[in-house]
């Protein structure tokens, strides 16, 4: 069963953003998950939700979800 992850990442420092998040997209691909949604314009239909950068991560399984979460890596 596939295993999704969203995140709402406010950004506060570009440089390390930019160092992380080049390290982050090798580890997702790497262990077999994909970026379904990593930022753009976005909008609440209903109700209010601060977001900042949206991202949703597809995991194979939760197996792989909870190796890559546990990495050192």
């Amino acid at each position: 069963m596939k295993i999704y992850v969203i995140g709402n990442l406010e950004i506060t420092d570009l440089d390390q953003f930019l160092v992380y998040s080049r390290r982050v997209r090798e580890l997702v691909a790497e262990c077999g998950a994909r970026f379904l949604v990593r930022g753009g314009n976005h909008y609440p239909i209903e109700g209010h939700w601060e977001t900042h950068r949206l991202i949703v991560i597809e995991f194979p399984s939760r197996d792989v979800y909870d190796r890559f979460y546990a990495s050192q890596a």
